[in-house]
């Protein structure tokens, strides 16, 4: 084998990147020995602004196959370690010292490296990476999409990779980029068929699950990430322990399966992902949120504490502690206004917006607990500047319904919900208020609408979706999840709110067809005693 020379060849593939090239290739130029770019058939001036920087460019004939083009660009390379780049990113500020220190570590045959992908908001979703490789035999790229050489450095004997404080910046997930080189098909499209071909490999099943996004996309989006799992639990411990992504696997299947309302297989599945990854913050909050969705306050409070407070990096959200502490923070304050606890409410949307001051579900969960502590000019003004900033949120349009509903305006609560009904969670929770004011103004046919549509995701929503199935005589099934004394309490404050709206005859009704959900929800033909 030819001896390398001191120093770093970074690696890009490029076709049609004229736009990003220049900050790319000049964010790199005062750190490299050189610049090596793997044309794949650009027609633009791609080729003549790589040269223009100096870089080696050849050509290669594109095969529907990132890992062969890849392995292309590493062949030629000169120098001892590789940095492996995407024309559309760049190399943060600050990367001398971190390269000097990972390239002299003669122990290392690849390090990790922190990518930033940037939203439209200016804010920025971090994963690792391995991207500064060993210029050595052996190592090389597996997979036609989403390729990485981690097959081969397990092969040679690496077990983990550290991170090696190199970051990138990565612009190709801005909606404008996504727009002109619709990614997302092209991705699809290969790995479909690469799961086709190799329907034994996990991490490609794990990938299709996790691009395929949309509502359209769900049922493909959870069968993806239930064979990824099965594949997964088939492996021995040796064997998983090598799928650094297992952790993104299980909080993305337990997040598929609460998307269809399988609460208990989500929480199954939480539970051995939890495993594997006993320390993962985002695991934790997705466990302690769903602990929360089914009525589990105990088990809730604990979990989701301990994601805020873990010191663990994570691999879905990165080392931003405050970033990934928005979730947890937003369920802890929720599960808080539920039993009235105005206190803990407000010192989880402290740690929430302090981390993010625009997310919209902690600003409607700040306005309701104005609201709820009796702060009626400040809980007006909050929304009145939510309602400005995001006028057409599913979140807004919930609590605004909320309100009228408290006012007892049956008929302003179902405009405002109804305008609330979006695929997400909000959403789902309106689409079941929007069947109980339909109750409240004597249209079954309006709540069993709402009922046929909807899914439940929270004890509430799986409270309103038994009462209007109950006073409809339509049918609705629930998952054994939900505690059945939340179910029953929940259920409880919906009647005393329908008595109190006039609604006597669609109560009666549900006390009629009550003893249908005994089973389920045992106590509930004793809610309403008709007469």
């Amino acid at each position: 084998m030819r001896e390398r020379l001191a120093g770093i060849s970074a690696c890009l593939i490029v076709k049609d990147e004229q736009a990003h090239l220049p900050r790319c290739l000049a964010s790199l130029r005062p750190h490299v020995s050189e610049i090596r770019v793997l044309d794949t058939g650009s027609t633009d001036d791609s080729v003549a602004i790589a040269r223009g920087f100096g870089a080696e460019v050849s050509s290669f004939a594109w095969c529907d196959d990132f890992a062969a083009a890849r392995n292309a660009s590493i062949a030629g390379a000169r120098h001892e370690w590789l940095l492996v780049v995407d024309a559309d990113e760049e190399l943060a500020p600050g990367a001398e010292e971190p390269l000097r220190l990972a390239v002299a570590d003669a122990s290392r045959l690849a390090w990790l490296v922190a990518r930033d992908d940037l939203r439209v908001d200016g804010s920025a979703d971090r994963i690792l990476l391995p991207r500064l490789l060993r210029n050595v035999e052996g190592i090389a790229y597996a997979r036609p999409v989403h390729e990485d050489p981690m097959d081969s450095l397990f092969a040679l004997g690496v077990r983990s990779l550290d991170d090696s404080g190199v970051h990138l910046r990565h612009y190709g997930y801005l909606p404008e980029v996504l727009a002109v080189r619709d990614k997302v098909a092209r991705n699809l499209r290969l790995l479909r068929e690469h799961t086709r071909v190799a329907p034994s490999d996990v991490y490609s099943a794990y990938k299709l699950g996790a691009t395929l996004l949309g509502a359209d996309r769900q049922g493909e989006r959870l069968a993806a990430f239930e064979q990824a799992f099965a594949l997964a639990e088939a492996r021995t411990d040796a064997e998983r322990a090598e799928l650094p992504f297992l952790p993104l696997l299980g909080d993305g299947l337990a997040a598929s399966l609460l998307w269809h309302g399988h609460l208990e297989s989500a929480i199954v599945v939480a539970d051995r992902a939890l495993e594997w990854a006993p320390d993962e913050p985002q695991l934790l909050y997705r466990r302690g949120d769903l602990a929360a969705r089914v009525g589990d306050v105990p088990r809730a409070t604990r979990l989701l504490w301990a994601s805020i407070r873990s010191e663990r990096g994570s691999l879905l959200v990165g080392d931003d502690r405050a970033a990934r502490s928005v979730l947890p923070a937003a369920s802890l304050a929720r599960l808080a206004l539920a039993r009235g606890d105005v206190g803990t409410a407000e010192r989880a949307l402290e740690i929430g917006l302090g981390a993010d001051r625009h997310d919209l579900d902690l600003r409607a969960i700040e306005v309701q607990t104005h609201f709820t502590a009796g702060r009626v000019l400040a809980a007006t003004n909050c929304l009145s500047a939510l309602v400005a900033e995001a006028p057409r949120a599913a979140s807004v349009h919930l609590f605004a319904g909320d309100l009228a509903w408290a006012k007892k305006d049956a008929e302003g609560a179902r405009a405002l919900w109804s305008a609330a009904c979006a695929p997400g969670d909000a959403g789902q929770l309106a689409r079941a208020r929007v069947g109980l004011a339909a109750l409240a103004l004597g249209d079954e046919a309006g709540a069993r609408d709402a009922l046929a549509e909807g899914v439940a995701r929270d004890v509430d929503t799986a409270a309103l979706r038994i009462l209007i199935a109950a006073a409809t005589n339509a049918p609705c099934s629930i998952d054994p999840a939900f505690s059945a004394d939340r179910l029953l309490a929940c259920m409880g404050a919906r009647v005393t709110e329908l008595l109190a709206r006039g609604g006597e005859p669609p109560v009666l009704a549900f006390a009629a067809g009550a003893p249908r959900f005994a089973a389920l929800v045992p106590g509930i033909e004793r809610l309403v005693v008709p007469g």
